[in-house]
């Protein structure tokens, strides 16, 4: 019975080393395919992330902070509303994401995209001043809105 298992198992292995293109391993030898030159990846540091947080006018300080303290992507950020925050539990609820082209909200691309994030103190004190001082009343309800109460374009706010 053992080798029945093992042949499935050898089987299985293969096969999945073939469907993801992973090379198999003969002897001692392994060949690897060439992977082309890899970018550095840029990002800013603690450091500068606090000071373009402290240069930048509300929203986008208050914005920026969000981005930097959750980890969200900027369209799951401009689709937050008021109650997508909840101070009690100290989370901020990803539900939705914001359409690039058309400004649209939809649903998260799946279950997993979906995700309750913590909230730092430092977070929740920022927004907690910035929600009756700089937020902005829209009918939609939106955390980050312009002028006339629409959602921020991604590509005007980064």
């Amino acid at each position: 019975m053992a080798g029945i298992f093992s042949n499935s198992a050898d089987y299985r292995g293969n096969n999945l080393r073939q469907r993801r293109g992973i090379p198999r391993a003969t002897g001692d030898a392994l060949s690897l395919p060439r992977e082309g030159e890899k970018q550095e990846e840029r990002f800013f540091t603690a450091v500068q992330v606090r000071q373009i947080i402290n240069a930048s006018e509300e929203p986008y300080s208050t914005l920026w902070a969000v981005l930097s303290l959750t980890g969200c992507r900027a369209g799951e950020a401009l689709a937050l509303k008021r109650g997508d925050l909840d101070f009690d539990k100290r989370v901020i609820r990803i539900r939705r994401t914001l359409d690039h082209a058309t400004r649209k909200t939809h649903s998260s691309k799946s279950r997993s995209s979906s995700a309750n994030l913590p909230m730092p103190e430092a977070l929740e004190k920022w927004l907690r001043t910035f929600l009756p001082s700089h937020w902005r009343e829209n009918e939609a309800d939106f955390l980050f809105s312009n002028s006339k109460g629409k959602p921020m374009q991604r590509d005007k706010v980064a």
